[in-house]
C-alpha cells in the first residue's frame, strides 16, 4: 500500500477494514496539515508530539462516524482545532514570551524568537489574534499560518467558501487597523 495508490476515500474504507499499513498511511498522509493546524493554534503552550497523537488517535477513533470519507482532511482539520484548543484552554499557561521555550519545538522560528523583540512583537499579534471574533481568527490561522485554501478552511470550520473568505479578511483587517495603533507592530502594517 502506498501513498500515491489510494485516494481519501479508499484510505478512509482501508482504515475501517483494518488493512496493514493504513494507519501509517493516513499518518503520513495528514501529519505536516496537523502540525502546521497545531502551530497556528497555540501548539507553543504544549507538548506538540502529545497533541498530535491524540489528535490521530481521536480521528481513529471516530473515523467510523465520518458520513462522507472525501471529507476525511476536513475532519482530521477539525479534529485538530479541537484538540489544540482544548489543550491551550487547559493548560493555562502564560505566553511564551514569559517562559522560556524550547527551541527544538519551534524549528524555524527558533531564530526569530531568540529575537526579544521579535518575540514581544509576536506576542503582541497573538494577544490581538485573541480578541478577534473567534470565527474569524480560526479562518485566518487556517489561511495564514496553515497555508490553507479557501475551500479547506470553508470546510474545516462547516461553512460556505464566501464565509470564510470573509472571515479570514475581516480578521486581516481588524489586525492591520488594531496593529496601525500599536507603536510595537507599526513596522509591520
Amino acid at each position: 500500500m502506498t501513498e500515491a495508490s489510494l485516494d481519501d476515500t479508499a484510505l478512509v474504507s482501508a482504515i475501517l477494514a483494518d488493512q496493514a499499513g493504513a494507519k501509517q498511511l493516513a499518518w503520513l498522509r495528514f501529519l505536516p496539515t496537523v502540525r502546521r493546524v497545531l502551530r497556528g493554534f497555540g501548539s507553543r503552550f504544549m507538548d506538540e508530539e502529545d497533541v498530535v497523537q491524540e489528535v490521530f488517535l481521536t480521528f481513529f477513533h471516530g473515523l467510523h462516524k465520518l458520513r462522507d470519507p472525501r471529507a476525511v482532511h476536513a475532519f482530521v482539520v477539525a479534529i485538530a482545532i479541537r484538540t489544540a484548543k482544548h489543550h491551550t484552554k487547559r493548560c493555562h499557561r502564560r505566553w511564551y514570551v514569559e517562559q522560556p521555550v524550547a527551541p527544538d519545538l519551534l524549528g524555524e522560528e527558533a531564530a526569530l524568537l531568540d529575537d526579544l523583540h521579535a518575540r514581544h512583537e509576536l506576542a503582541r499579534v497573538e494577544r490581538l489574534l485573541r480578541t478577534t471574533r473567534p470565527r474569524d481568527r480560526d479562518a485566518f490561522v487556517l489561511h495564514v499560518v496553515a497555508g490553507m485554501t479557501a475551500k479547506e478552511v470553508a470546510s474545516a470550520l462547516g461553512v460556505s467558501i464566501a464565509t470564510a473568505v470573509r472571515s479570514s479578511s475581516r480578521a486581516r483587517a481588524y489586525l492591520r487597523c488594531r496593529a496601525q495603533r500599536d507603536p510595537f507592530l507599526t513596522a509591520y502594517v
